[in-house]
Order: C-alpha cells, then structure tokens, then sequence
C-alpha cells in the first residue's frame, strides 16, 4: 500500500515547554536505558524545534510520553494536499508479490490455532461467536508508578479490589468499533474478563477478511514462545515462513501486519521488563503497522504512550443470555437441547430467589461454572457462599483432569479438595489480617512455604530454597488451573475475585469455630483470637448475609442433639408467643431465656439476701445479663436503663418479681404481695387469690419464731413446690430444669455465641435488612421449629 513521502516534523512554540519539562523528568531514565533508536543530537534539536524526520520525532515523543501530534508544528490542509501530491514510494515488486502469500499463510494458521475457543467447562465454541463492549480508559497517575507499594497499602477494599491498576474509564463502545478506531491499542482487564477470546476474534475475523483485511494478521502469545532473547521479527517470519528476515522487515516498514501480542504480563517476570522495552522499541520502530497488546494492568516497567488503553467490560445481560445458548448447546453437543437447558437456566438466574448471584455471572468464568453447576445439579445455589462452594469444587474437578497427565506434581496438586481448599483458607485469613489486599509475590511464596512448616528459620538453607520453590510452583498452579489467585498487577497478587476471598474466611471461620473457646488464639495468625478475627472479618467483608446465616445454622447446631435443652428452647418459644409486650419477639425470647439461666451462672442472682434484695438486682441490667434481649430492641434497652419499674412491659415486671420470689424460697410471700400493691402492678385476679391462699397458710413469723420454724422445716419443701405449680399454671415461668453440668455449659456456649453473633449482625453496615429479618424470625427457637418455619418460606 502507498505511503506518502518522509515528512518533517518540529515541535510547536507552544509544545517547546512541556517537552522541556518532559525531558527534564525522564532525563536519567532515559539516559539509563539502552538501545535508543536515536541520537542525544536528535533530542538536542527536537528541544530547540528544530525539524526531524517524523520516525525519529515520533520515537522521542514516545519515550517522553508525549503524545506526538499534541506538541508537533502540523502542516495546514493546503500544505497536506501539496504533500500528498508528491509521489509515494511503493513496495518494490518482489516484496509486493509476497504479500498475497504471506496474509494466505498467516490466515491459515491463524483461523486452524484460534477458530474457536474452549471454555472452561471444555466445550468449544466458534471464536467468532463471542461479542465484547470495551471502555477507553485515561491513563495512570504517573505517581502510581513511581509510588506503587503505597498505593497498594491505601487500596479500599471495596471500590479499588476490582480495578486497581487501571485508569478512569471514560467512553463505552463495541470492541470492533474500538480495535477499527484505534490503530494502536493495549486491552486491559483482570484475569478471566476476556481479553485473549476478544484478541483471538479480532485476528480471525482479519484473516477471513471481515476486519481491517488489508493487513497480514499476526497472534504472538509472548507467554509460549519458547525463546524470549529471539528477536519479533525472526517469529514473524517463521509465521509467514519466508526464510527471509529482509523480506519481512521490509513488510514492516511498509505498515502491512496486523500485530497482536497476547500475555505480556505473563512471560517469567525476570523477563518482563526486557520483553517490554522489545515491545515498546518493536512498535515505535515499525510505526506503520497496526498493533494491538494485552495485559492485566497499565502499571508496566515500560508505559506505551502512543497506544490507547481499552478495558473489556463486564459482560452484558443480552451477552450473557447469548454467551448461555452458545455455551449449552456447545454442552449439551444438540441445538434443540442447548435451548431447552439454556432456558431453564436463564429463568433460574433470573428469577427474584437468585438476584444475589446474578452480579457474579457478569465473570465470563463464573458464567461458565454456573452453566457447569446447573447442568449437573439442575438448579443454581440459591446464596453466593453455596456458588463459590460448588464452584471451586468444580473447578478442583475440572483442574484434576489436567493434572493428572503431569508427571511431576506439586504438594498441592496431590491434596485432596478439602486440603487444597484449607491452604488457601489460611492465606486468605493471613493477608485480610495482615491488611494485604495485594499481597508481594515474594511475600506470598513465604507465606505458602509457612503453612507446610511452623517457621522457614528452623530450616537450613538447602531446605528453605527448596521449600520456596515449590512455593511457587504452587503459586503456578493456583493461578493457571485454579484461577484463584491471580497477579493483579505488576508483582502483586490477589483473589481473583473478592467473594472468593471472603468466602474462604467464611469457611475458616466456620470450619475453626469451637463454642467452648470463643477467645482461643490462632497461633498461626499474629495469635488473633477466633471472636476478633469474626468481630473483624464481618465488620469488614462485603458480603456478610451468607456467612452469618451459616454461622446461625452452626449456633444451632451447638444445641440441637439434647432433647431437654429443644424442650427449653420449646417453652422460650410458647412463653414469648402469649406474652404481650411491645417488643420484637426475638428480644421477648432472649429476656425469658436470660431470665431462666442467669442464676445458674451467677450465685448473687440464686441466693440474693431476700426478696427486695432479688428484685433489685433483677431490675438493674448492670447485674443482670440482658445485652442481648437490649440488643435485640432498642426500647427493651431503654426500659432497663432508665426507670425499669415504670418503662417496662407489665408482663415483664410481673414475671421478673415471681422468678425473684421463688429464688428466695419464698419466705418473703409478704413482701412481694406488699411490692405489688404499693406499686400498682396488677398480677391478675386468679393468681393473687392462688397467692393470698399460700399467704394463709403461712404461721405468723412474729409470734411464735419457734413454731414458724417447725413449720417450715415439716411444710415448705411441698409448699414451695405447690406455690412454684401454681406460678407455672398461672405465668409459664418458674421452671426447676435440674439440667446437668454439661447441659449448662452447652446452654451458655450457645447463649455467649448467640450474643457475639447478634453483636456483629447489627455492627455491620454491609448486611441486608432480609438477612437480620431471617435471623430475627430463628434466633433462640428450637431446631423443629426453624424447620416448620424454613418450609413454610420454601
């Protein structure tokens, strides 16, 4: 194709001084670096606007990260047209008859190597059938560059996790729109977005002439080629197989290729900065081609400022739903039931019981294990904690069938799932309590050479090389099969997904939990304890509903085998259902079940001095643990902390004197009869006639201490027990339990891990209102019950 003549170039007055500056900033880098394309004279005169060739204006321009067309002295339209009359070199006639042959060759390979695209699930899929929309991205902050390991200590865990590393996005358009808009461009995007099937489309659809068909398509995946010290242009020419460098270099300098490099950041990293610097001086030298790159991140050793960045977007609803048919029908190896399967599917995801799981298919390798799950389980999990769960075990499944044609395997591979699963629950907790969002690549091999050993310093040297080695071996392996861990950007590394992330500390948590030991240190873990790692990991965690409603299912659990303590939770529960107060029923169960085992656990409470003793300490919520009835209702709180006798529901105050009646074995009968008049409470007709009975049948203490006391000793055990049937059949309450040592210390381990989880529940701002309603409408009911009610709802 025809090019016009050299043109000169010089920067403007007006440019003169932000190329100055420019120079002054990059100055010692550039002089620092090696194999510049020109000379310090040419940058001489370039500073002084003096006119140069347009290659070498160009290449300044680029290491100055200049934008060239910004700063140069353009010629006005008449001078172009005057300029494009003048005659235009052409390809000399043997290198013009090569072109044909070598776009022929290129398109062969290319549309037979990258036709069609297998997904995860291992389905192949025409390569041509996916769609992507892209975002124009502005460039990085320089001081991002140049500050690195700051900015990742400052990251937000919410807004930046996902997109760190890449600029501001600043347009929407298709993905064909752009790489046709763009003659040089550099796809951005985090691992799995799509970047390698969006640059395969684009070269196949080159090689069958759909796209830019003028150019001779060319895909290097840098991270394959088998010797990164090989010059481009020499596995250029092994594609076109000419045999001849001279030849194909001449195709370059006359702008013929269409140039795609895939992975380049995912060569060796020891070699990414020299392959970087090849790629920037590859692409500033053949100036004329149209080049596109890929990489995760626009933090590079070397920046490419004459290219512009692009991110693949998160995938539509209508790319989904198309993405589904494709993928099912590919699946199900039939179109009409693909179609049948996709339907069934995309109603399931869409429905209004799976709107929490519907943001994760917006991940081109989410969607796909959804389609996995669903075509073996016929249904999608219903929370994201079950689609992680089942995910990642299909994902072992799938990266098994891989492995086991390696013959040298790691540690790791050889693990069962739920090994694999704790290595990597255990870096999970270390970098979130360590605060590392992006973890050092180095940092993190040390961290998985931990986890086999307590200390790496108690090896010698010959065993720590060779445990760190096979740390990053693992690493490997995590990131290319697993797909968990991912190099976020340049040397730092991350979950590929913060809901794996914290699913992972869900699941230590869960899996660590022991409701006799609460405050037990986690040696491995700076000695945290299990109740600070909890209190922090859901006051920090985005998606909390899941992991708390499995940590309510755990609570339960605590209680669930012993059928006296399901009939105590049984009475809590009939008890709050007649009692009129108006408080939320949860907070009317924790009040009654605080009431029955308080005393147990405090001897003040069960042997008080006498019953104005017991009342007064059954009213001050100092003494008496209702946190989590207070908690629960804020107006139950304000009651006990103000003037409790009078804000109090009157079926409380009621109860509470009774149970402190009967603890002080009722020799006070008197007494509370007395504190119930002078204060208005009404205990109901029937029981204080039954009361005033019992009252009568008592000898006067005053006159005759002797007889009372032989009395007492011959009548109250069966007294007692009559007046405490009598407080049961009038108030449901004053229940003898006799429960056994260990029945107690259950009954406090689920109390105490009730009251840590109602504590967090309310303390997190990232919990949904449905999730505090479903814990509200189980806490503190008997396992039969949460089942009634949880079939009820299904």
């Amino acid at each position: 194709m025809a090019e016009r003549a050299e043109q000169l170039l010089k920067v403007s007055a007006a440019g003169i001084e932000r190329a100055k500056s420019a120079w002054r900033t990059s100055a010692s880098k550039i002089l620092d670096s090696h194999g510049l394309q020109f000379s310090l004279a040419s940058i001489h005169h370039f500073l002084q606007g003096q006119p140069l060739e347009r290659k070498d204006f160009e290449q300044i321009c680029a290491v100055l990260e200049l934008d060239w067309q910004e700063v140069a002295e353009l010629p006005t339209i008449s001078e172009a047209i005057v300029s494009d009359a003048i005659a235009k070199p052409v390809l000399e006639p043997g290198v013009s008859a090569l072109v044909p042959l070598a776009k022929k060759r290129a398109s062969q390979k290319n549309i037979e190597l990258y036709g069609k695209v297998q997904l995860l699930m291992r389905q192949w899929i025409p390569v041509d059938k996916f769609e992507f929309d892209v975002y124009r991205v502005d460039k990085i902050p320089r001081d991002v560059y140049l500050n690195l390991p700051t900015f990742l200590k400052i990251c937000d865990r919410s807004q930046d996790f996902e997109r760190f590393g890449l600029g501001y996005r600043i347009e929407k358009m298709t993905g064909i729109k752009a790489a046709t808009d763009y003659p040089k461009l550099v796809i951005i995007g985090n691992s799995g977005v799509g970047k390698t099937v969006f640059l395969q489309s684009l070269i196949v659809a080159c090689s069958r002439g759909r796209f830019q068909k003028q150019y001779i398509p060319i895909f290097l995946e840098l991270h394959k080629l088998p010797d990164l010290n090989q010059k481009i242009l020499e596995y250029i020419d092994d594609i076109l197989e000419l045999n001849n460098l001279s030849q194909t270099e001449q195709l370059l300098n006359y702008g013929q290729f269409l140039i795609v490099f895939d992975g380049m950041d995912e060569v060796p990293y020891e070699n990414r900065r020299d392959l970087q610097y090849q790629l920037r001086a590859f692409t500033q030298h053949y100036y004329k081609n149209r080049f596109i790159l890929a990489c995760r991140t626009q933090i590079t050793d070397y920046t490419f400022p004459t290219f512009t960045y692009i991110e693949i977007a998160e995938l539509s609803q209508e790319q989904i739903k198309r993405s589904i048919r494709i993928s099912f029908q590919s699946l199900m190896n039939s179109n009409a039931r693909g179609k049948k399967f996709a339907s069934q599917f995309l109603l399931d995801l869409e429905s209004s019981k799976n709107q929490k799981i519907l943001g994760i298919s917006t991940d081109p390798i989410w969607l796909n294990l959804m389609q996995g799950i669903f075509h073996e389980d016929q249904k999608l999990p219903l929370k994201p904690f079950d689609l992680y769960e089942r995910g990642l075990a299909l994902i072992f499944q799938i990266a098994n069938s891989y492995e086991d044609v390696v013959e040298s395997k790691t540690i790791y591979q050889n693990f069962e799932p739920e090994q694999k699963l704790d290595l990597l629950s255990y870096l999970s907790v270390l970098t979130f309590t360590k605060k590392e969002l992006f973890c050092d690549r180095d940092r993190l091999y040390a961290y998985i050479a931990r986890y086999f050993f307590d200390s790496l310093s108690r090896n010698n040297k010959k065993e720590r090389e060779i445990l760190l080695q096979e740390s990053k071996r693992i690493l490997q392996t995590v990131e290319i099969h697993h797909h968990i861990l991912v190099e976020k950007t340049q040397k730092y590394y991350g979950f590929s997904r913060l809901g794996i992330q914290e699913y992972l500390i869900s699941r230590f948590l869960l899996k660590s939990f022991e409701p006799d030991c609460l405050d037990k240190k986690l040696e491995r873990f700076d000695n945290l304890t299990w109740n600070d790692l909890f209190i922090l990991a859901v006051g920090t965690m985005d998606y909390v509903d899941d992991f708390l409603l499995k940590m309510k299912q755990r609570i339960d659990r605590i209680i669930a085998e012993d059928k006296k303590l399901q009939i105590f939770l049984s009475w809590v529960h009939q008890k709050a259902i007649f009692v009129q107060a108006p408080y939320k029923v949860a907070a009317v169960r924790a009040f009654y079940l605080s009431q029955a085992i308080n005393p147990m656990f405090d001897p003040k409470l069960s042997h008080p001095l006498d019953f104005s003793h017991a009342v007064n300490r059954g009213l001050k919520v100092s003494i008496h643990d209702r946190s989590l009835a207070c908690n629960l209702d804020r107006d139950l709180d304000y009651a006990f902390n103000h003037q409790t006798i009078v804000e109090l529901a009157p079926d409380f105050i009621i109860d509470l004197i009774l149970d402190s009646l009967l603890v002080t074995y009722a020799h006070d009968l008197d007494l509370f009869l007395t504190f119930t008049e002078d204060r208005n409470i009404e205990i109901g007709s029937d029981l204080k006639r039954a009361l005033e009975r019992f009252h009568e049948q008592l000898p006067d203490l005053d006159r005759d201490r002797i007889h009372y006391q032989k009395w007492w000793k011959e009548n109250g055990d069966i007294w007692t027990r009559n007046l405490r049937l009598a407080i049961i059949e009038h108030r449901n309450i004053g229940y003898d339990w006799q429960f056994s040592v260990e029945q107690k210390m259950i009954l406090k381990q689920y109390y105490d891990s009730i009251k840590l989880l109602v504590e967090c529940m309310y303390s997190t701002p990232n919990i949904s209102n449905e999730t505090i309603q479903e814990i509200e409408d189980t806490l503190l009911l008997p396992i039969a019950e949460i089942e009634k009610q949880t079939m009820m709802k299904g």
